[in-house]
């Protein structure tokens, strides 16, 4: 059988994926009720990355050159694109989650416990149906953009928020 055609069942047999296949669930903690629901925000994701992953290493001498070794593994941060409603819900709820990680108006730092969720990312086949998920565990929002609003821009706006957390589990 010629490559051209083993490329083509492969393809036929798993499918590529595609970048517009996806969904993500926030599960803030318990204290956050998510206006509109807890799928509001699920909704209005439009970009999502998928998290990386890196091995980090420490140098040791060993009778001669030196030697990386393996210690564990890091990853980035996630971020997060979501739609904005006319009244900015997606805005005031993600601000809701941040402010059990600082409160602003106390000045006090929350309970790590008390303020991480999770953060699932869900990988969907042409029909849909889901083909892997990643759980980012212990997650907490960071960082959420600024909003740039311009005289005359009827464009829609969208909102950025990156995702802290300590590791995450792929599942099939």
């Amino acid at each position: 059988m010629p490559a051209i055609d083993k490329f083509k069942a492969q393809i036929t047999r798993q499918g590529l994926l595609r970048g517009n296949r996806f969904k993500v669930r926030l599960i803030p903690p318990l204290a956050i009720a998510i206006t509109g629901g807890d799928d509001a925000l699920e909704r209005y994701a439009h970009t999502v990355a998928l998290p990386g992953r890196s091995i980090e290493g420490i140098e040791r001498e060993e009778y001669g050159e030196n030697r990386t070794i393996a210690t564990k593994h890091t990853h980035e941060d996630v971020t997060i694109q979501f739609y904005l409603s006319e009244d900015l819900r997606e805005k005031r709820d993600i601000e809701k989650w941040q402010d059990l990680v600082y409160n602003p108006v106390q000045a006090k730092y929350g309970y790590y416990d008390n303020y991480i969720g999770q953060v699932e990312i869900e990988i969907l086949n042409h029909n849909h149906k889901r083909k892997a998920m990643y759980t980012l565990q212990e997650a907490y929002p960071t960082s959420i953009g600024s909003i740039d609003l311009e005289f005359g821009d009827s464009t829609i706006k969208s909102l950025s928020v990156t995702f802290k957390f300590r590791k995450y589990l792929k599942t099939d």
